[in-house]
């Protein structure tokens, strides 16, 4: 009986899970070089629609200037939750603005961090004045997984309503008329407003091509670790 077909076949068996591990970390290292680029492209969207010059509503992407003449609807305001600034939890206020046209926007107003419990919500009431406000174009943010259906509506008819990553035709729901599809982020400068820090992204391109070094060296440790055995075992069998 060959005794040693066993010992081959497992150590082919290593070698392969070696090869798989290998692979899975060099496609991770390279999807991360991908969300590198992702993260690059959107932040010379973002300042070349910053920087550029005000459009119309009707005209407006992501990441557009634009200048609205309306007034708030105070009466039913939204605190957009688990929203962190500098690894504070708190709020995004998002106040319905009623444009001269007719058109119905959200506006994000900025951010309150959460003082106390979610029964015991902060006044974010705004005088309904006619007013112009000036902002800029965006879309809500989204958690990656969403678990168990329209989490983000609830059926209670008090304001301020609490959200959680709503979609804007949930939103539409909750504040009972169609809503322009952008969310419009509330310049600095404006009144009425809160903490408005506003960041494209979350962490920049560095951060995921950190990450991409951190698998590529993964994948090269597995492949030194795998020749260095693979020299010993032969070394073995010719002694």
């Amino acid at each position: 009986m060959n005794t040693n077909k066993p010992k081959f076949e497992h150590t082919w068996m290593l070698y392969a899970l070696a090869l798989i591990v290998v692979v899975l970390f060099v496609l991770l290292g390279n999807w991360q070089l991908d969300r590198a680029e992702q993260k690059r492209e959107l932040m010379k969207e973002f300042e070349a629609g910053l920087s550029g010059e005000v459009v119309s509503l009707s005209e407006a992407g992501r990441f557009q200037r634009v200048q609205l003449t309306g007034y708030y609807e105070s009466e039913r305001q939204l605190l957009l939750d688990n929203m962190v600034e500098k690894g504070r939890a708190g709020f995004h206020v998002l106040t319905v603005f009623k444009l001269v046209s007719g058109v119905n926007v959200v506006v994000n107003r900025g951010w309150l961090p959460f003082t106390s419990g979610r029964d015991d919500l902060p006044d974010i009431s705004v005088d309904e004045n006619a007013r112009t406000i000036s902002g800029y174009t965006d879309t809500l943010p989204q958690v990656g997984l969403k678990m168990g259906g329209d989490i983000a509506v609830n059926a209670d008819d008090s304001f301020p309503q609490l959200v959680h990553f709503p979609s804007m035709e949930e939103l539409s729901v909750i504040a009972g008329r169609e809503l322009f599809p952008f969310v419009i982020k509330l310049d600095v400068d404006q009144a009425d407003g809160y903490g408005r820090d506003w960041q494209v992204v979350t962490f920049g391109p560095d951060r995921h091509l950190a990450y991409a070094l951190q698998w590529f060296s993964l994948a090269l440790v597995v492949v030194v670790v795998t020749i260095v055995m693979h020299r010993r075992k032969r070394k073995k069998r010719n002694e």
